[in-house]
């Protein structure tokens, strides 16, 4: 530290905690706190040390400094908060006393830890003689550091409480300490392991976990040391069956998943070398797709990582395909007599809600673009600017070619390229059920409620799992599907009625209509079309099209799941 300081020579130095970071570069704490006042022995002449007064190791650095202030909730400080009340999820409101005048700071940062940086802050500008109003100014419009006790509201009337950066056994305690004091219906902790912990570690597990075991309602234990969280809150009180001990972190997310409810708060903490902040993605509906338990990137989180883009996890079924769709296919299917009867009756489910648009709308693929089919971005384009994506580039490069005037991009639909909440209109037509995990079809849904604004529609048609011909195509496997020709692609996994109205409802949507569309067997008519083309009949193939859109009356029989190819739903983001 000595060279630094003879380097930078500072006017000041400011000196906020002696605590166990990098504690095994050193011997002790108090050999942390010699290292740190070195820093002080290089302040040019005039210069002031900042100093944390309510930490004792600290506050014994004025006898290294000529001059110096401290800050801290004593009485004794230049710089005191007098008050610091938590105004929980908005941030901290502070009454501060700066040589004997009140400052209030309406602060964004929680908890008391967070307090000291901003009386730092204060201190320092009273050293450099800055203007006091503009200083609190600016410390009003700091927002939370993702992964630093960073609040993060879910769609369903529950909290996250995001503190997975660091991980020492100070930052534990000062995050536990905060948990207390937000108002929760329950509060539950999600825990890593502590960072380098010194000394007696199952003491240290224990010394945290007793206060723990009474402030929390529920405990999910995950990493090395979980035995001694467990063994720690047992001994403080907590009952054991709220204790769930995870493997790692996607069942993490699955079991927090199902058991928050509204009004719960759940602490996220951990080191960030086991990336817990992926839970709490995947609890607000965003997904990482990487997949590694241990991740040594610095300064560097899940969010920004090239990791996001695995190509273990694609989109639309490419892991199981193995093969982007080639331009053969696009020609077989555009030519099936299916695929008019598809586009026909999904298009007039879409044209009456499309037509009132009046914004900017996303297509979650663009295969019918390809196909040349235009009756749905026809109907988008009179009133609305369109953009739609996909993942295969064969499918964009044909889209590009036969309705240019759409703006095309090529993203994966569980990673929307587009802000929160810029859309009022998304339509994703058969794109969801094309996934083999419902993991992914769950964060499909959740990304595009991310994206649309409230009161935005979501047009959704998905494989229906009910019709037993359906039930059974699926049921073979996909390299069987290929070879007889039953599918040219690979279909995934779907939901059923029930099924679709709880997912949406869990990512924040309200169902206000479902349907089943396309009634006649996908069989039968590519039979038909089949033999209509080896005969030369072709000409019957439009009045054929007209009697199976009547066919469509069976929508309204009570055997209709049974019997529809598709559900059909119309759903609205909440506010």
């Amino acid at each position: 530290m000595m060279v630094y300081a003879s380097m930078v020579r500072p006017d000041v130095v400011v000196v906020t905690s002696i605590a166990s970071d990098h504690i095994k570069h050193m011997l002790s704490l108090d050999d942390t706190a010699r290292e740190k006042a070195l820093m002080l022995q290089g302040l040019r002449p005039g210069g002031t040390a900042v100093l944390n007064g309510d930490d004792p190791r600290v506050l014994a650095m004025r006898a290294s400094s000529p001059s110096s202030i401290t800050y801290g909730f004593g009485r004794d400080h230049q710089v005191r908060c007098v008050e610091a009340l938590l105004d929980w999820p908005q941030g901290t409101r502070l009454t501060v006393d700066v040589d004997g005048q009140r400052v209030i700071v309406r602060s964004r940062l929680l908890g008391k830890v967070m307090v000291y940086p901003m009386l730092a802050a204060l201190a320092v500008s009273r050293v450099l003689g800055l203007d006091r109003q503009a200083v609190v100014q600016r410390l009003e419009a700091v927002e939370p550091v993702p992964g630093r006790l960073h609040p993060v509201l879910l769609a369903r009337g529950a909290a996250i409480l995001r503190d997975d950066h660091k991980a020492s056994a100070e930052s534990f305690a000062a995050a536990f300490d905060l948990l207390e004091d937000i108002p929760a219906q329950r509060r539950l902790v999600l825990l890593g392991d502590i960072h380098e912990p010194q000394g007696d570690v199952d003491g240290l597990y224990r010394e945290l976990a007793l206060p723990l075991a009474r402030i929390c309602d529920g405990a999910y234990l995950m990493g090395d040391a979980f035995r001694c969280w467990l063994s720690g809150l047992i001994a403080g009180g907590l009952p054991r069956d709220r204790i769930v001990c995870l493997r790692d972190l996607r069942e993490a997310s699955e079991r927090l998943r199902d058991d928050l409810r509204p009004g719960d708060v759940v602490l996220i903490k951990g080191p960030s070398k086991k990336r817990l902040e992926r839970v709490a993605f995947a609890l607000a509906g965003r997904l990482v797709p990487c997949t590694l338990d241990h991740c040594e990137a610095m300064n560097l989180d899940c969010d920004r990582c090239g990791g996001r883009d695995n190509p273990h996890r694609r989109s639309l079924g490419e892991r199981e395909r193995g093969e982007e769709f080639t331009p053969e296919i696009l020609d077989a299917v555009e030519h099936s007599l299916w695929r008019r009867y598809n586009d026909r009756v999904v298009s007039d489910f879409l044209t009456p809600h499309l037509t009132s648009q009046r914004s900017l709308v996303l297509k979650t693929d663009v295969f019918e673009e390809a196909l040349g089919h235009r009756s749905y971005p026809q109907a988008l384009a009179k009133e609305a600017s369109l953009v739609g994506m996909d993942l295969s580039r064969v499918v964009l490069q044909e889209a590009r070619k036969r309705v240019p005037q759409i703006h095309l991009v090529r993203a994966d639909v569980r990673r929307i390229p587009l802000g929160t909440s810029t859309l009022m209109g998304v339509v994703s037509t058969s794109t969801l059920d094309h996934f083999s995990d419902p993991w992914d079809l769950k964060n499909a849904l959740a990304e595009i409620a991310r994206v649309l604004r409230p009161g935005g529609s979501l047009l959704l048609t998905l494989d229906n799992p009910w019709n037993p011909l359906l039930a059974l195509r699926n049921a073979i496997p996909h390299r069987l599907r290929l070879l007889f020709r039953l599918t040219p692609y690979y279909v995934g996994i779907t939901c059923d009625p029930n099924q679709i109205v709880g997912a949406l409802e869990e990512v924040g949507f309200e169902v206000c209509e479902m349907r089943a569309l396309l009634h006649v067997p996908r069989s039968l008519v590519g039979l038909w079309g089949q033999f209509s083309r080896g005969t030369g009949l072709n000409g019957l193939d439009d009045p054929l099209l007209r009697w199976l859109s009547w066919a469509e009356a069976m929508a309204r029989w009570p055997t209709r799941w049974l019997t529809g190819q598709y559900i059909a739903v119309r759903a609205e983001r909440n506010p």
